[in-house]
């Protein structure tokens, strides 16, 4: 724990790291090899003079390191590289599953350095988050107040401003406030949903570009990008693709509307389509099981009646990302691979649907996102390091 003192210092620096610190230091972090000043005032279009003295308080508040100078291969001065300081930069998170919830510590390149799981029931959440410091302190021999950031991903509608999560399947029909933990702490803290959080994960870590994106998550969640920015909406709410209503006279959803897409995938309204068309025995399958079996029988070409009817499932789904589409303007599609219903053949059936119905989108990308467990690992990590990049 020696550099104890040297991250709390980085810590406090944080706090009142400038706008213009942050997009010089982004410049840095999105460049692994380091640049010059030279080269961020060019990347930048600020000044060499305003790069020279934004870099020296980064170096002094310990966010970035400097080379010995070099001889230029062109005449002039010799000259020196900056790179991002990920030898001593810490951040952190915890992403909370149905049962488990797994605390990460790392670096800025999002590389995992400790990881412990916790298992929890429905009615313990919060306890075991309060267990965080002493597990940190203990098991990785860590302070939580040397942490840049800890990053809380939480299923549920998120308030970002607030810090409070609703409609979590651990706070019932109470609204519950994680942000306070940061004062006991003594931490920033950065509450996220998780189907943003591994949007945004993809965007700075992996392979999704930083543009305009929807994101649909294996149970029709949603995460919108505009203007390179997360859209929340006023209390955190926006991205409700679930719910989106394709068919007023459709199935009733839990949300007490008629026709929603999520109504339209749920189990029970698909046992009563796909009744008659799949054996008996299907019908008896765990929920999990059954989604999988019917995108079986899909991808082989059961029978002609059986691809008909999960066609017009799909037609349903491509109507509601369609109308998101066009209302947006949107040109990347991104789903999660976990999600039954996006595997390649009815996403190939989708994706033609989706440009048939929306209005000729012609830059129009539908990308699988393939969620491996190390992606959720660094999922909290991502949502830390882009707090103190100052994006999302």
């Amino acid at each position: 724990m020696g550099g104890l003192s040297f991250r709390f210092r980085e810590v406090m620096a944080l706090r009142c790291l400038s706008k213009a610190e942050k997009e010089v230091f982004f410049e840095l972090w999105r460049n692994k090899n380091g640049l010059s000043r030279k080269s961020i005032a060019k990347a930048t279009n600020l000044s060499k003079a305003t790069v020279s003295r934004l870099s020296q308080q980064l170096i002094e508040k310990g966010f970035v390191l400097d080379s010995t100078p070099v001889p230029s291969a062109h005449k002039g001065r010799p000259y020196s590289v900056l790179n991002v300081n990920n030898g001593e930069l810490l951040v952190g998170g915890v992403h909370i599953h149905s049962k488990t919830m797994n605390i990460v510590l790392g670096d800025l390149s999002g590389r995992v350095k400790h990881v412990r799981s916790l298992n929890h029931s429905r009615s313990d959440v919060l306890d075991k988050l309060y267990e965080i410091p002493k597990i940190i302190r203990n098991g990785f021999d860590e302070n939580i107040s040397s942490i840049l950031v800890f990053s809380i991903v939480t299923p549920g509608i998120v308030d970002e401003s607030t810090g409070t999560v609703v409609k979590s399947f651990y706070t019932q029909s109470e609204t519950v406030n994680l942000k306070r933990l940061g004062d006991e702490w003594d931490t920033t803290i950065e509450i996220e949903n998780d189907a943003n959080a591994l949007l945004v994960s993809e965007m700075l870590l992996g392979s999704i570009p930083l543009r305009d994106a929807l994101y649909i998550d294996r149970e029709f969640g949603a995460s919108l990008v505009l203007d390179g920015r997360i859209f929340r909406g006023p209390h955190g709410g926006a991205g409700e693709f679930g719910h989106l209503q394709i068919d007023p006279s459709g199935p009733e959803c839990w949300c007490g509307k008629r026709g929603c897409v999520a109504a339209f995938f749920d189990p029970k309204n698909l046992h009563d389509t796909f009744s008659g068309l799949v054996p008996n025995s299907s019908l008896k399958l765990n929920d999990p099981s059954f989604l999988k079996f019917l995108n079986e029988l899909y991808s082989r070409n059961d029978t002609e009646d059986y691809v008909r009817a999960f066609q017009q499932l799909l037609d349903k789904l491509a109507a509601a990302v369609a109308n998101v589409v066009d209302l947006l303007g949107l040109e990347t599609i991104v789903l999660n691979s976990r999600n039954p219903f996006f595997s390649d053949k009815a996403v190939d059936y989708l994706r033609k649907r989706v440009f048939d119905m929306s209005l000729g989108h012609t830059e129009l990308k539908m990308m699988i996102l393939k969620v491996t467990e190390q992606k959720l690992l660094r999922t909290p990590l991502a949502v830390s390091i882009g707090r103190i990049l100052g994006v999302f």
